[in-house]
């Protein structure tokens, strides 16, 4: 069918008779292939297979819904679905990173506690964030990871990361005092906010209420890292990435106006340009790059302060 039928974009269950998803993706997957949405009901042992799928090349995950939620979940999946099938760069390579120079190469770590780096992305983000955080150096500021992800998927993703990765990536957990060197993703169904108290800067937890459009959702998250890191001098460095909706351009504002050095991903190496799109509307980001560039964006607020404290 696909060889003379156009497609725009195809759902992928996992489970499936004589080739599951994994195998059709090793085996079928080509360059002129429509992008795909995995949907799938999987438990979290079997997460291992929905990251596997992405590393083949499908676009995002959804959890198929169960029982009767399939009302409530309608519509986010459709949207998911006509979002990615509508997206231009429908296989887009993974980006080639510089080498490690200018801001990364430049940073040393001095007054690290005093910084942190806030992400938030969605669809096309898992990747994305795949491909940027082994760049960051193993003495990096604290770095909040907000992704939008389905339940229990969190923490296999913190693990995939760790084996990429310089420094340190685990799930975030309640009370967790954000440390130096060490990337902490939120968890799935949850809604993550900081707080500082006479430790430094303290995770908190809450469950998701009814209605929230995202758990995690980055806006909560950006919110309390604006309030905290005003009141207590934190520089901040956050970048938007990929995603659909709007989730984190009102966040990715409020840390502009605290003094944060914002940054959008570009259209062009984007999946899905609604998120990033929707932060430089309202004027949140101070910079627009290519994903490739972004861990220089960020290291670049921290190597200025750091120049500029040895020059005096």
């Amino acid at each position: 069918l696909l060889k003379h039928t156009p497609v725009d974009v195809m759902t992928l269950d996992i489970h499936m008779p004589r080739m599951d998803g994994v195998e059709y993706l090793k085996s079928k997957r080509s360059a002129d292939h429509p992008p795909i949405v995995m949907m799938s009901s999987v438990s979290e042992h079997e997460a291992v297979k929905v990251f596997r799928c992405l590393d083949l090349g499908a676009t995002d995950y959804i959890e198929k819904p169960k029982g009767n939620q399939l009302a409530s979940q309608a519509g986010a999946i459709r949207s998911t679905v006509r979002a990615v099938g509508e997206s231009r760069r429908k296989n887009r390579e993974k980006a080639v990173l510089p080498s490690r120079s200018g801001a990364l190469q430049a940073y040393d770590g001095v007054g690290s506690q005093q910084q942190l780096i806030a992400i938030g992305a969605s669809t096309g983000g898992i990747e994305a964030i795949r491909e940027i955080l082994p760049e960051f150096p193993r003495h990096s500021p604290p770095i909040l990871i907000v992704q939008h992800i389905p339940d229990n998927f969190s923490a296999m993703f913190a693990n995939r990361l760790q084996e990429l990765c310089s420094v340190v990536v685990k799930e975030a957990v309640h009370d967790d005092i954000l440390t130096a060197g060490t990337a902490y993703i939120a968890p799935g169904g949850k809604q993550l906010s900081v707080q500082k108290d006479s430790h430094g800067m303290r995770v908190v937890l809450t469950p998701a209420a009814h209605g929230d459009l995202y758990h995690p959702c980055i806006d909560t998250a950006f919110a309390s890292v604006a309030a905290v890191a005003s009141a207590q001098r934190i520089s901040v460095s956050a970048a938007i990435l990929t995603g659909m909706g709007r989730d984190g351009a009102e966040g990715l504002r409020a840390l502009r106006g605290m003094g944060a050095h914002t940054v959008a991903q570009d259209e062009a190496t984007s999946t899905i340009y609604g998120m990033p799109k929707a932060a430089v509307e309202l004027g949140a980001a101070v910079q627009v790059l290519p994903l490739e560039k972004i861990p220089e964006g960020l290291f670049s607020r921290f190597v200025k302060k750091v120049h500029a404290r040895k020059t005096a």
